[in-house]
């Protein structure tokens, strides 16, 4: 955590933004809801093993997968595979949308420009989907037996 924090902070630094008051209340916000997103995304990822078995690689592959995902800018993947991350699993709402309000850039993917602040409304539904989720889980569970 410490190093993400000192990259960010350095990043901030060095980068060219027309800061306001919205763009410097932006970068926390972004950090929280992307926290929110990334822990509701492992949550429901993880549910599959209450009705499946070996799930491991299922539920890292969504999970890993998607945080290495968010390291690129949205527009290097295919329109399905971008529309997948932005709509299914919310992973360009993590950094890439709120990110292009801070930097000031435009989208080339063809998403709506007002998803660029939608995070906050995306983690809190991302969050409310997967406790729901794992309600159901833990309302239908059966041991194993073992």
């Amino acid at each position: 955590m410490l190093f993400r924090s000192v990259i960010l902070t350095w990043a901030l630094a060095v980068v060219e933004v027309d800061w306001t008051i919205a763009r410097a209340v932006a970068v926390p916000l972004m950090v929280v809801t992307g926290t929110v997103i990334f822990i509701a995304i492992w949550i429901a990822a993880n549910c599959i093993s209450f009705w499946f078995t070996d799930t491991r690689e299922a539920s890292n592959s969504v999970t890993y997968g998607g945080s290495y995902l968010a390291q690129y800018p949205l527009g290097i993947y295919a329109r399905w595979f971008r529309n997948l991350f932005a709509v299914a699993v919310p992973i360009s709402f993590v950094n890439y949308l709120p990110a292009l309000y801070v930097l000031d850039r435009s989208d080339d993917t063809g998403l709506a420009s007002w998803l660029r602040f939608a995070s906050p409304v995306v983690a809190a539904i991302a969050m409310f989907g997967a406790l729901q989720l794992w309600g159901l889980g833990i309302r239908h569970y059966r041991s194993t037996g073992s």
